[in-house]
């Protein structure tokens, strides 16, 4: 089959909750990013202005790539007393990228609880909820057993009130707790929470690169590297980041964010596939995939499957060397 050559890939992925273009994606805000603590933090030790580092693992980054590593201050801390529970208020700063890359951000402490964070059927992003976005939440020391919740001490009487948000050992739909009070809050390393995006982020597209070149020779195929959105599995089936794959390979398309609809069309395919179905149309035949395309964190994913209808090549995954190799 003739390789395809250079052409201009435009995907208009405009109305997307997280807008893709081939030079910036934009994370809204209101973004939730989970992310894992590595290094203890505890009231009793730590001091406002220190420094301590999350980091991001996994695909629901909303547009950070894995391993991203996040930069957060301790902005208060109450220590423990005869009548006060201990207590550490941070921020989030900035993030690094796995190739260096640094972003600023601005971003507060959120819990992953069901009453904190939704998922957005739309974009497949977690988003927090109203009440996440109340307040100030803080690590909180409670209970006889100095456990830990994510939320605030609200009402007249200062250990009690309604928590909003929870983390490790809260029993969910509990809506009073006692602040273990003469206690200090320990935040263990591998401790998991989220960090509230409160401002917009831009990052730079840069996640496929095509190798050697963007048109290899005829016969060569491709070679297509990641280093932001990741592909994954889902069940027996490969799914790749679709833009990210197109882009490699140079080949056009179009994308209708209210229909879902992607049309392809070169010299050697015409095809036009729904996200979220698991049919693609090319060339007059109606092809069944075993899996389903589907958005996550504001990108189109796609069985690996349609990229071989596409190119009529066959596409093989190194899982070591996280290479997608199309020949």
């Amino acid at each position: 089959m003739k390789v395809f050559t250079r052409c201009l890939v435009t995907a208009l992925l405009t109305a997307l909750a997280v807008s893709v273009s081939a030079a910036e994606i934009t994370i809204p805000r209101d973004t939730v990013i989970p992310v894992t603590l590595d290094e203890s933090l505890s009231s009793a030790t730590s001091r406002v202005g220190d420094v301590f580092y999350a980091h991001h693992e996994g695909i629901n980054g909303a547009g950070f790539p894995e391993h991203t590593m996040f930069t957060g201050t301790v902005e208060s801390v109450t220590k423990a007393s005869g009548n006060t529970a201990g207590q550490i208020g941070v921020s989030f700063v900035s993030a690094k990228l796995p190739d260096g890359t640094k972003v600023p951000i601005v971003g507060q402490l959120t819990s992953l609880d069901q009453n904190s964070v939704k998922n957005d059927q739309d974009s497949g992003r977690l988003v927090a909820t109203g009440a996440a976005k109340k307040g100030n939440p803080k690590f909180i020391a409670y209970g006889a057993g100095a456990g830990l919740v994510i939320g605030q001490i609200l009402g007249k009487r200062p250990f009690f009130g309604a928590v909003l948000g929870a983390a490790a050992g809260y029993l969910y739909g509990q809506k009073q707790v006692k602040a273990a009070v003469g206690r200090n809050v320990r935040v263990a390393a591998g401790t998991g929470f989220g960090i509230l995006l409160v401002e917009d982020v831009a990052l730079s597209d840069s996640t496929a690169v095509a190798v050697p070149g963007v048109a290899p020779p005829s016969g060569s195929g491709w070679q297509v590297t990641f280093s932001s959105r990741q592909p994954f599995m889902s069940g027996n089936d490969l799914m790749v980041p679709f833009q990210h794959v197109m882009q490699a390979i140079d080949m056009h398309f179009d994308y209708n964010s209210t229909t879902k609809k992607i049309n392809v069309d070169s010299s050697d395919v015409q095809a036009v596939h729904v996200v979220g179905t698991k049919t693609i149309n090319a060339n007059g035949r109606t092809i069944q995939m075993d899996s389903a395309s589907r958005i996550v964190n504001g990108a189109i994913y796609v069985p690996a499957s349609m990229i071989e209808v596409l190119t009529n090549r066959t596409a093989y995954w190194n899982q070591q060397s996280k290479v997608l190799r199309i020949e």
